[in-house]
């Protein structure tokens, strides 16, 4: 506010656009001292996430540390192009490309964050690339499918792994957090009905006579799977 008050006594805000403004405002606030570190700011952005994003972010921010030592540390307005390529050079030597990705992707975000509430005068690794990459197929054919549902692993923990995929499968891949969260009282005519952990959706899938099969099995009175 006293910035802002400071352009118009100068007699320079009428003229300026909006993004003027923001920059002056960023650029002010740099020169008048280090303020909130990359870290702070990092875990700021963190602690709003929930469930496997938030933990994606905290894995994330441990491989910063390990690129350039003691970064998380410096302040948020003192990071550098430079320093996002330093990162980047290090996933791409010690990550596979999806995870480099991933990971650079969420530095990125958050430095874009930090420049649209005027915390930085521009976002470090703007330009930076994210690598195209062609996944190879991992879809089992329906053979496949069919000798592993029907396999017998010739041992109970064998079983019980088994068994929990074939639910797994027949509940239309349900995550296993999911999973283990829901039980009878979520089946309603033959339906399971349940909000997903991670993405805070209602999903509504039909239990086939197979998945019931195993829910009779190893399931109890509070879980349908229960190991």
């Amino acid at each position: 506010e006293k910035i802002l008050r400071d352009l118009v006594d100068e007699g320079t805000a009428a003229t300026m656009t909006a993004r003027q403004v923001r920059d002056v405002i960023a650029q002010r606030v740099m020169e008048a001292g280090p303020g909130i570190s990359l870290g702070e700011y990092y875990d700021k952005v963190t602690k709003e996430k929930h469930g496997s994003t938030r933990l994606g972010f905290e894995n994330a921010r441990a491989s910063y540390e390990r690129a350039v030592p003691r970064i998380m540390e410096r302040p948020l307005s003192s990071i550098t192009d430079k320093d996002v390529e330093k990162i980047d050079d290090w996933l791409r030597r010690h990550l596979a490309p999806n995870t480099r990705n991933t990971y650079i992707a969420k530095l990125t975000q958050v430095l874009k964050r930090a420049h649209r509430e005027g915390l930085v005068a521009a976002d470090a690794g703007r330009d930076v690339k994210l690598v195209q990459v062609i996944p190879k197929s991992r879809a089992l054919t329906v053979e496949q499918l069919r000798i592993l549902l029907a396999a017998d692993p010739g041992t109970d923990a064998g079983s019980e792994a088994l068994d929990f995929f074939r639910l797994s499968f027949y509940l239309r891949a349900i995550n296993p957090e999911d999973l283990f969260r829901v039980g009878p009282d979520d089946v309603f005519n033959g339906r399971l009905q349940y909000t997903r952990a991670k993405t805070g959706r209602d999903l509504s899938v039909r239990v086939e006579p197979e998945a019931a099969e195993i829910i009779a099995r190893r399931g109890d009175a509070s879980h349908l799977f229960s190991p």
